[in-house]
């Protein structure tokens, strides 16, 4: 059923009682039969392709970027999934790819360099799983404290440290426990704090090496003389 004069736009209702229909394709180019863009199946799944969607939509295959939603396809492997490409008639290529496989069907997986046609191929660089998130690596972007190692830095004495600790029971600049169970974390953030406490720390066991050394020295000095 083509919708305007041209044959270009189009509507397409197939596959009634065989084993892959019904299916309802669009066409933006209804001249030419291969070139459907989606299709809809009873089966709740859609399939969303640059062409022969019902490819997707029916057997979950990894022709193309595609959107493909559902569970119920022909082919076991099938998974319902999201593929991203970027440029023009890149039909060869899936740049990034989200997918739910059967072998993890609780998991939702995140690749990235997928190859054309390839199960699900790849590389796996997130999933989202029941109760959190596995990843390959998280890169967070983040202030860094290096101003502590910088002159003129205004480094608290280990007496007003003590005095802070006791009176509010917690580091100053860190998130009391009942924040955080509030508001949560703050990732970037957060490292950025203990790394300025790791620096402070670093800071006071240089003061407290000399300290220690000039004592040593004291103690050297005074065994020598009353010999």
């Amino acid at each position: 059923m083509a919708l305007d004069n041209f044959g270009t736009l189009g509507i397409d209702f197939w596959g009634q009682g065989d084993q892959y229909g019904p299916i309802m394709d669009f066409y933006t180019d209804y001249t030419n039969k291969n070139y459907d863009i989606m299709s809809l199946k009873n089966s709740h799944t859609i399939g969303i392709t640059n062409d022969e969607s019902w490819w997707g939509c029916e057997f979950g295959h990894w022709l193309e970027p595609s959107i493909h939603l559902g569970l119920t396809c022909t082919d076991p492997n099938g998974s319902p999934h999201i593929d991203f490409t970027q440029g023009i008639g890149n039909h060869s290529r899936v740049d990034v790819r989200m997918v739910c496989t059967p072998q993890h069907p609780n998991e939702l997986d995140f690749y990235t360099n997928c190859t054309y046609g390839q199960y699900p191929s790849g590389l796996k660089v997130m999933s989202i799983v029941p109760g959190g998130v596995v990843a390959q690596s998280v890169i967070v972007e983040a202030t860094w404290p290096d101003f502590v190692f910088k002159s003129g830095y205004n480094l608290k004495s280990i007496e007003q440290v003590e005095k802070y600790v006791k009176e509010n029971g917690h580091l100053e600049g860190i998130p009391t426990e009942t924040e955080v169970a509030s508001n949560g974390v703050n990732v970037g953030d957060t490292e950025s704090k203990l790394l300025q406490k790791v620096e402070e720390l670093t800071l006071y066991i240089i003061v407290q090496n000399k300290e220690i050394n000039a004592l040593k020295e004291k103690i050297d000095h005074n065994d020598g003389g009353s010999r």
